[in-house]
């Protein structure tokens, strides 16, 4: 349960840093 938890979490950072990403350019 926990993992899964970890798992959401990197998922939702990764999404950010593509969002952080896209505005940059």
């Amino acid at each position: 349960r926990q993992q899964h938890k970890q798992q959401q979490a990197q998922q939702n950072k990764q999404e950010q840093q593509e969002i952080w990403r896209q505005q940059q350019e």
